[in-house]
């Protein structure tokens, strides 16, 4: 016998079922765990695949209320504010656009008006409704250029009516030799249009317009309409705000405008309406001198004002600019100076509707 002894084991009943339960529950779980990560980066998956289709969405409404503001300034006459923090910037009232899909658009519009304030940003942040933290911005310049103020080019003389009784040798010159000096509305027949002892110089002539004529109680029509391109409803309300305008209503004799105000030199023009309801206005300023537009609503039809009466012309003023008689010039005196100028300054003193609205590429950014 060599000393060895062998063992025999012999495996025990039921013993390899336990480890094979054993294995399938490591395998159960490690296949329950494996699906658990496989859905969690499915909902991820979805989430991202969701967020990104809200950006997107949000992108596009942006981009809409981007285009849709710039369309709709056509024809729009906006009203300006400064921008607080930010001088010299300006802004305009925001528009809202609902887009489909559930987001809405605010468009604002803003514009620097010490460079060209035909440069308009126009700024549209939309939003998911509901969810405002799904939101995007995008802006544009916008080239938006107004109607033009003037209808016609302003001439040192307009006006609607018959001319009479000049005296005293007053003097009219146009901007340019041979250029228009005195507009009118009545033809060149009979008396009514008798320059008397008035000075034409440097070949200025006189044309008949023929304007619409005016109806009663303070409506568009006549001279007005002939020079302006703008209600004189829409000129009231930029008077209030704008003291490149003054609007006169009290029957008085006008000296002319205050030192260092609109009107006081070439670079200072002003716009000055008197309104005919005070009655029978006349300007006589101790040589004052003038620069922009002095308008006269003096006809006869004015039954509900104070006074009816042809206007009662100028005495000792220098008009740099245009006189116009909305009714008959009767009077002209001495010493009164008219003096065609370049008035295009004038087209930035009153917020016109505007015209055109091109997007300007290269402007665009979405920040």
């Amino acid at each position: 016998m060599n000393g060895t002894t062998s063992v025999l084991r012999c495996q025990r009943p039921g013993e390899a079922g336990a480890w094979t339960m054993v294995v399938a529950m490591v395998m159960l779980f490690t296949m329950t765990a494996m699906a658990f990560q496989a859905a969690r980066v499915s909902i991820t998956e979805q989430k991202i695949s969701g967020n990104e289709i809200r950006a997107q969405g949000v992108f596009a409404a942006a981009e809409a209320g981007l285009q849709y503001g710039a369309a709709w300034l056509v024809g729009q006459t906006l009203v300006w504010s400064d921008e607080a923090g930010n001088a010299p910037y300006e802004t305009a009232p925001s528009i809202s656009l609902a887009v489909t899909g559930g987001y809405t658009a605010s468009i604002l519009f803003r514009r620097n008006p010490t460079t060209d304030r035909s440069y308009v940003e126009v700024v549209s942040t939309a939003t998911k409704d509901g969810e405002t933290t799904v939101t995007a911005t995008v802006r544009q310049y916008t080239l938006a250029t107004e109607q033009n103020l003037f209808l016609n080019t302003p001439a040192p003389i307009i006006v609607n009516g018959c001319m009479s009784t000049v005296t005293g040798n007053p003097d009219v010159t146009p901007t340019s030799a041979g250029e228009v000096t005195i507009v009118t509305s009545q033809s060149n027949s009979g008396s009514c249009i008798d320059t008397g002892h008035l000075n034409v110089n440097n070949g200025g002539t006189t044309t008949y317009e023929g304007f619409s004529p005016e109806s009663t109680d303070f409506v568009d029509g006549g001279a007005w309409k002939y020079l302006f391109n703008i209600t004189k409803a829409n000129m009231l309300a930029s008077a209030a705000a704008n003291p490149m305008i003054t609007w006169i209503t009290t029957d008085q004799v006008w000296h002319g405008p205050d030192p260092g105000t609109p009107g006081t030199s070439i670079d200072n023009p002003g716009i000055f309406i008197f309104d005919g309801e005070g009655g029978c206005d006349t300007v006589n300023g101790s040589n004052a001198t003038i620069y922009g537009i002095i308008y006269f609503e003096t006809t006869t039809f004015h039954t509900s004002g104070p006074g009816t009466c042809d206007s009662n012309g100028f005495g000792s003023v220098n008009v740099y600019g245009s006189a116009v008689w909305e009714g008959n010039l009767h009077n002209l005196n001495a010493n009164a100076n008219f003096f065609g100028i370049d008035l295009s300054g004038l087209e930035d003193t009153v917020t016109m509707p505007i015209d055109k609205s091109i997007l300007l590429p290269g402007s665009w950014r979405d920040y």
